[in-house]
């Protein structure tokens, strides 16, 4: 039996290709990059120094090593992840409304009173607060889960 220069399978003859990898050969030479030996051994296609068939990285030249059959390539469709729930997008929406609905009536409210009519500062003001204690809340709890 031979072994297969390319995956290391034993073979009867390299009269047919190989039926894992392919290699269609005689057996007698072995393609660049690949196992030059039935010990497990390949060839560092940067240097040429043999290397152990699963390195990662060539011990001789340093270049890492990947898979030379691979070719990368982007994937067809990108996916985007909602890290923010839509419960804190609301929370945020209606805890920046209070807030500057507020501030809006806060200021009408100095401006009624400045002229001696009652304005209601303490309800605007203590919505304000609010608002704002409501708005940091919702903040620090989506940085706290999302990071």
């Amino acid at each position: 039996m031979k072994r297969c220069p390319r995956c290391g399978i034993e073979r009867a003859s390299f009269d047919t290709p190989c039926q894992i990898c392919g290699y269609a050969g005689n057996g007698n030479n072995a393609p660049s990059g690949s196992v030059s030996e039935p010990s497990g051994l390949k060839l560092c296609p940067f240097c040429g120094e043999e290397i152990k068939s699963t390195a990662k990285k060539c011990k001789h030249c340093g270049e890492f090593l990947s898979d030379m059959n691979e070719v990368s390539s982007p994937p067809d469709k990108v996916q985007t992840i909602e890290r923010t729930s839509k419960k804190y997008k609301l929370q945020l929406l209606l805890s920046t409304l209070l807030t500057f609905v507020s501030l809006f009536r806060l200021f009408g409210a100095c401006v009624n009173v400045s002229v001696g009519l009652d304005g209601h500062v303490g309800i605007w003001g203590f919505g304000f607060i609010i608002g704002l204690i409501w708005f940091c809340a919702v903040r620090f709890n989506i940085w706290w889960h999302h990071g």
